[in-house]
C-alpha cells in the first residue's frame, strides 16, 4: 500500500450473469447469486480490488460525500431542534449550527435542496446567500418557494 491509501474489504453480490452465460465462478455453476468479501484499497482517486483485476465502481470522493452528509445532517437536525420553535426568522439564522452549514459554502447547496425538497423549512436564506439567486423572489407562499427551488435545483444539476 502507498501513503495515503486505505485498506478495507467489501462484500460483492455476483452472479454467471456478471461473467457470461455458463461460466462457473467460486464453485457455483448456476445462475444463484454469491456474497463474496473482496479486499480493497482506496486511494486516491478509484478503489480497486486486490488481486481480482477489476476496478470497484466507486470513489474516496465517496466517503468524502458521505461525512459531508453526515455533517450537515447533524446540523441541520440541531439547528431545527434548537430553534424550530422560533417565531422570528432572524434568530433562526443567528443559530450555530445554521451558520456552520454555510460554512460549507458550495457543498451544502446539493445538501439543502434535497432536505428542502424532503421536509421543508426556511432554507431560503442559506440557499441565496450560497447560490446569489434567488428563483423563489417573487413566490405567493412558502410552499411555491420551495417548489420554486427545487425547480432551480434540478435544473442547474444540483440535484435529481
Amino acid at each position: 500500500m502507498t501513503q495515503g491509501t486505505t485498506a478495507a474489504s467489501c462484500v460483492l453480490a455476483l452472479n454467471s450473469a456478471a461473467f457470461g452465460a455458463g461460466i462457473s465462478y467460486l464453485g457455483n455453476p448456476k445462475n444463484e447469486t454469491t456474497s463474496v468479501a473482496v479486499p480493497f484499497f482506496i486511494g486516491e482517486s478509484t478503489m480497486v480490488a486486490a488481486g481480482y483485476g477489476f476496478q470497484i465502481a466507486t470513489s474516496a470522493k465517496t466517503a468524502s460525500t458521505d461525512v459531508l452528509a453526515e455533517k450537515f445532517y447533524s446540523l441541520a437536525t440541531q439547528w431545527k431542534r434548537e430553534t424550530g420553535r422560533f417565531s422570528i426568522i432572524a434568530r433562526r439564522y443567528d443559530n450555530p449550527a445554521y451558520k456552520a452549514i454555510l460554512d460549507m459554502r458550495e457543498l451544502a447547496i446539493p445538501l439543502i435542496l434535497n432536505e428542502l425538497k424532503r421536509n421543508p423549512d426556511r432554507w431560503f436564506a442559506a440557499l441565496e446567500k450560497l447560490t446569489g439567486e434567488n428563483p423563489a423572489k417573487d413566490a405567493v407562499n412558502f410552499y411555491e418557494a420551495v417548489d420554486r427551488w427545487v425547480a432551480w435545483g434540478i435544473a442547474n444539476e444540483y440535484i435529481a
